[in-house]
């Protein structure tokens, strides 16, 4: 008897697919993580509709129950539910009958070195509404634009981090465990972010995160990346029209931003200030690398594809003051998640320079609020066990813990003392950061609302 049950301990092991578990009865349903991408998805964004697929198949291969959103959708669907898609989406769910659905960010990026895709998933269950747990990894570079082979790629890395929770939610019990390579995102402020629901029409952002810059400079080693600069960005973007009211079709988002790239979103902000008449709400948000010029100390914005001994084509922050303000606008927001003495979250970029420089100050002019990451010569620094930068990191978090209620100066407040602690606590430097007020708005900028 103990010998038949060892034979069938094996064969049912070698039955099983290698992902280690059987059929789930639970199902799951996969959806875009941002519901207005949804009602003409097959038409508007064949490449995330084909990743969606992807996705769903993704699971499939593992063995767990997968709900098609299209068919659903095709039912359902009005005119009045695609002007609220978000009751479009409860409504899909819902008749779904799904277990747990999970809402997946796709984000295909272009490199001279090749194309690869960021995927995060978020797992939900539905019945409770609870959210589980996340994952997020990227595809490797390829010479390719199969977005779909590359999301493919992305959800193969996403996967053994989700799998446990997933296995526990769904109700199997028999699980294998096998070490699997796989990066799951920790970084709290990534998740349950707040969403106001009033769109702030006015609103415009430019969103600009610099981290690879060795694939853009041969000689460079991994050193010269920012770390975690194109997840700021990122998850930024998230916050900017999720819980500032900024309309998703009013925001310009940049990975790995080229000079002329930087230069062109620019130059739309600025016509973009000209044609509203004074009523734009700018925002502009920059992660990556600042160095000064040696001899002047002027502060630039390095692109991606621009060396740091040679700043010619490098993007002046004056420059971006200027084209901010060149066109009278209600109300410009500045937030810099870099520094400009010569040392950065890593060094690589500038390696050569022996000393700090302290940058010059620039002079503001309009209603202009700059949030900046550092002092002086101080550095912009990592925090790792949240893959964020440090100033981004809580600069998201008020953010998420305030749903957006919260005045300029009660921003300034928080970002200035947490910032300093913590990088004290896990840098073991100083990073004090820095609000600059432009003289119009000296009176009253402490009690604007950033919602």
């Amino acid at each position: 008897m103990i010998k038949y049950n060892v034979i069938l301990i094996f064969t049912v092991l070698f039955l099983l697919p290698f992902s280690g578990y059987s059929q789930n009865a639970s199902s799951i349903i996969v959806l875009p993580e941002n519901n207005s991408e949804i009602c003409f998805i097959q038409t508007k964004d064949r490449v995330l509709y084909e990743s969606i697929i992807e996705i769903s198949n993704g699971f499939k291969r593992h063995n767990f129950k997968v709900v098609n959103f299209l068919p659903i959708l095709n039912q359902i669907k009005t005119t009045e539910l695609c002007n609220n898609p978000d009751e479009l989406v409860k409504q899909i769910i819902a008749k779904s009958g799904a277990d747990i659905y999970i809402t997946a960010d796709v984000n295909p990026v272009k490199t001279s070195s090749g194309n690869y895709v960021s995927l995060t998933l978020n797992i939900w269950e539905t019945s409770t509404k609870d959210f589980l747990t996340y994952g997020s990894a990227k595809s490797n570079k390829f010479n390719t634009t199969n977005y779909t082979s590359l999301t493919k790629r992305a959800f193969e890395k996403v996967f053994p981090g989700i799998e446990s929770e997933l296995l526990l939610k769904t109700g199997k019990q028999e699980e294998i465990v096998y070490n699997k390579p796989g990066r799951i995102t920790t970084a709290d402020i990534d998740i349950n972010i707040p969403l106001n629901t009033t769109n702030k029409s006015n609103r415009y952002a430019l969103i600009i995160g610099n981290e690879d810059y060795k694939s853009f400079q041969t000689g460079l080693a991994n050193e010269a990346n920012v770390e975690f600069a194109e997840n700021d960005a990122r998850m930024f973007k998230k916050y900017t029209y999720k819980t500032l009211g900024v309309p998703e079709e009013n925001i310009i988002l940049l990975i790995n931003a080229r000079a002329i790239e930087m230069h062109q979103a620019l130059e739309k902000m600025r016509i973009i200030a000209k044609s509203s008449a004074g009523n734009a709400e700018l925002i502009f948000y920059y992660a990556g690398h600042g160095l000064p010029d040696e001899k002047t100390k002027e502060p630039f914005l390095i692109p991606v594809d621009v060396t740091g001994t040679n700043l010619q084509f490098a993007v002046k922050l004056k420059d971006v003051y200027s084209k901010l303000t060149e066109h009278p606008s209600k109300r410009v927001t500045v937030f810099l998640d870099a520094c400009f003495s010569g040392g950065a979250r890593n060094q690589g970029l500038i390696s050569a320079r022996a000393v700090k420089i302290t940058p010059k100050q620039e002079m503001l002019k309009g209603s202009v609020i700059v949030f900046s990451a550092s002092s002086g010569d101080q550095s912009s620094l990592p925090y790792r066990e949240k893959q964020h930068g440090i100033f981004t990191y809580f600069l998201l978090k008020k953010l998420q813990t305030s749903k957006g209620n919260l005045t300029y100066g009660e921003l300034s407040d928080y970002i200035s003392e947490h910032v300093g602690i913590k990088s004290a606590l896990i840098n073991n430097k100083e990073q004090i950061p820095q609000t600059n007020v432009s003289p119009d708005a000296q009176g009253g900028w402490r009690e604007w609302k950033l919602y």
